[in-house]
């Protein structure tokens, strides 16, 4: 997956803007809107230009600070710290790879150890936030509900095998409550 494949997936996936309102949204929120059809950055990001891999493209030309699900928010760039990239946090962890093709993992932001690992490499990482911005827009809608465990489990299957299989259900299985 490029990342143009990526941007266009979260296209389609945008919630519709009719069923919002309907389902009780007062006006139609910014931030949810953001999240499905990211902005091109005015200037590009040329920090990690050089390298390869669908995640680097997506900060160097996109904005992507409306990223976000669960607690966790993609940061506006990508940080090099040691030997890790890091690329979102939630309020007390950190997503981070080593490159494009290495695990994700999270890690605890005050002892930098592993909470949990998320996906085999950076390009699983993405096609499977794609599962898990589906189930979002479909929430958003009302059109399935957050306690129906059956549809959750689906869900959280579909993640598992995109991402790599069983070692990286527990992170999924934190976001799809």
């Amino acid at each position: 997956m490029d990342v143009k494949d990526y941007i266009e997936g979260l296209k389609k996936l945008k919630p519709s803007e009719e069923l919002l309102l309907k389902s009780g949204f007062t006006s139609i929120p910014t931030a949810i809107i953001k999240k499905y059809v990211l902005d091109k950055r005015e200037n590009k990001n040329e920090d990690f230009k050089e390298m390869n891999g669908a995640i680097f493209a997506l900060f160097n030309e996109y904005d992507t600070q409306y990223l976000r699900f669960a607690d966790f928010s993609f940061y506006s760039t990508i940080k090099h710290s040691d030997d890790l990239f890091i690329f979102a946090g939630s309020s007390y962890s950190e997503l981070a790879f080593k490159t494009a093709d290495s695990e994700v993992v999270e890690y605890d932001r005050e002892e930098w150890s592993v909470l949990n690992y998320c996906a085999k490499n950076t390009e699983a990482f993405l096609e499977t936030l794609l599962v898990v911005f589906e189930m979002y827009a479909l929430r958003f809608q009302n059109l399935i509900s957050t306690k129906d465990s059956q549809i959750n489990g689906k869900y959280l299957e579909r993640c598992s095998q995109i991402s790599g299989g069983n070692k990286y259900r527990r992170f999924y299985k934190e976001i799809i409550g």
